[in-house]
């Protein structure tokens, strides 16, 4: 057997607030963060916004990946 994971991580604004898939992540202090992800076979959309604290500026990024398992190739 053998599974696959992924790793998102970034930086913002330590007082920004940051969503990826629609839930809140935490932020270290310095505004890093990391997440890591369960990777099933098709496609997974991670869309993440960033909005400032003063809800004036925002940024968005869609990560698309595709994950496709060969068994007995």
């Amino acid at each position: 057997i053998a599974n696959c994971e992924l790793i998102v991580y970034g930086a913002t604004d330590p007082a920004a607030c940051v969503t990826v898939q629609g839930k809140t992540v935490a932020l270290a202090p310095d505004g890093t963060f990391n997440l890591r992800f369960s990777l099933p076979d098709g496609p997974l959309e991670l869309p993440i916004q960033a909005v400032s604290s003063d809800r004036i500026d925002q940024r968005k990024i869609k990560i698309v990946v595709t994950r496709n398992t060969e068994k007995d190739f």
